[in-house]
């Protein structure tokens, strides 16, 4: 029975395809432009003029989509720097973030079943599975948050990784409750954190043998004469290139998904394995099967770089617009897309440089995008709690962003269905809107000292008008224009006149909470 780490690192068989490498390259940005033609209008990078400066607010919009929050510090070490320098610094922080280390339970198993084990025995691996996945949620929150690190390049960098691993996880979707194991968690999040900016056709090809996608999809019931094609289909239509390419015909037929399906058999989960996931040799088929046209004994191996020699160009375009609408808007523009898809594929499915010029682009920053896009939750509460001075979240803090985010339905590990979570205007209807606003108000209350005590320290505090600006900053997409500016003023005032506001007052902080409960209740606080 051949092992399956063995097999992941096996070589190519006489004839076959060469597997992808191990390592990932170092990202290394770059500093002089590729060689042929320049890159397409459509992603000309933004070149700060008099009239449309590189500031505050280009900066926030920023890093609202590559990490939860714009902390004023953050902000302002950005403008410091030019836009595609401060783009450059996070994405090369990002790339270059380690993997994730195994923890000291990676190996749990479980007794077994029956007489196989006692129930003491269950009952045991229950009581550790369940602290174990406590703990891989726990971290994986506080990765989004930035993981601690002191460095503020290193912070980001943190955050943008685990944000694209999150779009990833939200594209190749697995379901925890659906095998309900940590390890099993932990390695498929292993997986897509390594690759989160890195080779596409290395996570294509090693998320499909963790044992969750293989529990979740039916790849452990995959064997020759009795094929289960619904892998098959989801790797075509959901995780690599649509029913659809760019030009609007079809990517692939049944026929490609049920001889797929075929080169696809042989893998097997068991919890009772401190493998957990392995190929069973005698449970694959080995005759010809025919995809896209070309005839084989094609084997686990032979799949992904198969896809990726015969439909290169859909994919490249599929996953531009999963990156578009993860940093942009969720109306894709075509012109963009393409251009995007470009860099995708002439960089060897490497996503760092095209992440990059995404956010170097004059396009990211057209005001049409700034608070275009609907939060998610975990935007909503850990986006909120940085906000307010929410560094690391502890078991007890983890607990609670998670049941929070559980009242707007969202489980960061536990998607709807294999498509994931819609996003974009999908979160909000009339009923969790009122839901999300109770929920922002909760943050408040819990963390306003945090903000209160940051807030009243600046030079800006010293009147009411400067502490209403600095808050609408910090928490709306976009700074109102001044007639807003006055009533929220106004509502921190609480009909005291100006002249007796004190920031070092109790009455200030108060004031101050009462202004955030406001400010999150406001419509625009639902955009980022």
């Amino acid at each position: 029975m051949l092992d399956r780490r063995q097999f992941l690192r096996a070589p190519r068989r006489p004839g076959g395809p060469a597997p992808l490498t191990a390592t990932a390259p170092a990202y290394v940005p770059r500093t002089t432009p590729p060689a042929g033609p320049p890159p397409a209008p459509d992603l000309r990078p933004f070149a700060p003029t008099e009239a449309d400066p590189w500031d505050a607010a280009k900066a926030r919009h920023l890093l609202r989509r590559v990490s939860l929050a714009a902390l004023p510090g953050d902000v302002q070490a950005l403008t410091e720097l030019a836009p595609a320098e401060a783009v450059t610094r996070i994405v090369t922080a990002a790339r270059n973030r380690p993997a994730l280390a195994d923890p000291e339970w990676i190996g749990l198993r479980h007794p077994g079943w029956g007489e196989e084990a006692t129930q003491a025995q269950r009952d045991a691996f229950d009581d550790q599975n369940k602290e174990a996945f406590q703990q891989t949620v726990q971290d994986l929150l506080n990765r989004l948050l930035g993981d601690g690190q002191s460095g503020r390049f290193a912070r980001l960098g943190t955050a943008l990784r685990e944000r694209m691993t999150a779009v990833w996880a939200n594209h190749y979707v697995t379901d925890y409750r659906s095998h309900n194991t940590a390890t099993w968690l932990f390695e498929y999040l292993q997986i897509l954190h390594r690759g989160a900016l890195g080779d596409v056709r290395r996570v294509v090809r090693e998320v499909g043998t963790t044992p969750a996608m293989l529990q979740y999809l039916n790849g452990n019931q995959n064997r020759v004469g009795r094929p289960n094609e619904n892998y098959a289909r989801e790797l075509l239509e959901l995780f690599t290139m649509g029913t659809e390419g760019p030009d609007g015909a079809a990517t692939y037929t049944q026929r490609d998904v049920a001889e797929l399906s075929r080169a696809l058999t042989g893998w097997r989960t068991d919890k009772r394995r401190t493998d957990h996931a392995w190929f069973d040799a005698s449970r694959f088929d080995t005759g010809d099967k025919t995809v896209f046209g070309r005839t084989g004994s094609l084997g686990y191996d032979d799949v992904t770089p198969l896809l990726f020699a015969e439909r290169g160009p859909q994919i490249a375009h599929f996953l531009a617009g999963v990156l578009y609408r993860a940093f942009v808007s969720d109306e894709p523009h075509a012109g963009v897309v393409a251009a995007l898809a470009g860099r995708i594929e002439g960089d060897g499915f490497e996503l760092a440089p095209a992440v990059e010029a995404l956010l170097q682009s004059a396009h990211f920053y057209d005001d049409a995008h700034v608070g275009a896009v609907v939060k998610a939750p975990v935007e909503v509460i850990l986006g909120s709690a940085q906000a307010f001075g929410v560094a690391q979240v502890d078991r007890d803090t983890s607990g609670w962003v998670r049941w929070q985010m559980g009242r707007l339905n969202q489980d960061l590990v536990n998607p709807p269905d294999v498509a994931g979570w819609p996003g974009g205007t999908s979160w909000i209807d009339t009923s969790s809107l009122t839901e999300r606003e109770g929920r922002g108000q909760d943050v408040v209350q819990r963390y306003w000292q945090g903000i209160a005590d940051d807030v009243l320290s600046r030079p800006s505090a010293y009147t009411a008008a400067g502490v209403a600006a600095e808050m609408a900053a910090e928490l709306l997409p976009r700074v109102p224009g001044q007639p807003e500016l006055d009533e929220l003023t106004e509502l921190l005032l609480s009909g005291s006149p100006a002249y007796s506001w004190d920031p070092q007052s109790d009455t200030a902080r108060r004031r101050v909470r009462d202004l955030g409960k406001h400010l999150v209740t406001l419509p625009a606080f639902q955009l980022r």
